[in-house]
């Protein structure tokens, strides 16, 4: 509620609290993150990214986001490409994991290599946003495609990928209302 509400001080003290409670509640964890996180202190991000990496070092999107952290503190892309490399590299299949994806064509926007950005949207789900969040609508990878294309100055691609992506919304759209 207090995060809800933007009274930042009692967020953070009600969710340490919490952590202190139980210390390995993951969604505590990553909402007390997200919180330092917007609120740009980098260094109390970095500690709960790191528990979070060590309570499960297995999962790809702790790690990822973990070392994403210096790009919204120093501008800095090296260790996310880093992260995702050592993924790609280390863990069979994880070229064909959705986060892993969306991470991937993320960093390229953020290094403006729109050939990278291209061949990463290319493997984006079709039905899926680029990550799950409540703040943005389900875009599929023709809109992404699309915003390649759009960057690189190929309107004719951008507008036919943005077409299809349209279509693909408003038959959503229609499903939906009928359900």
């Amino acid at each position: 509620m207090d995060r809800c509400q933007r009274r930042w001080a009692d967020a953070i003290h009600n969710l340490e609290r919490a952590c202190e409670l139980d210390p390995r509640n993951l969604p505590y964890l990553i909402s007390l993150g997200a919180i330092y996180g917007w609120l740009h202190d980098y260094d109390q991000h970095t500690k709960i990214m790191d528990r979070i990496v060590a309570l499960h070092p297995e999962q790809r999107p702790g790690r990822i986001l973990r070392a994403s952290v210096e790009v919204y503190r120093r501008a800095d892309t090296g260790p996310w490409r880093a992260a995702i490399e050592s993924i790609l590299a280390n863990e069979p299949g994880s070229e064909k994991d959705p986060f892993v994806a969306g991470q991937r064509y993320a960093l390229a926007l953020y290094d403006r290599d729109w050939d990278a950005a291209g061949r990463a949207a290319a493997v984006l789900a079709q039905k899926n946003s680029l990550e799950p969040s409540w703040s943005l609508p389900h875009l599929g990878r023709d809109f992404w495609v699309g915003v390649v294309a759009r960057l690189k100055g190929d309107e004719t691609s951008a507008r036919a990928a943005f077409m299809r992506a349209r279509a693909q919304q408003e038959k959503r759209s229609a499903i939906t209302q009928i359900v």
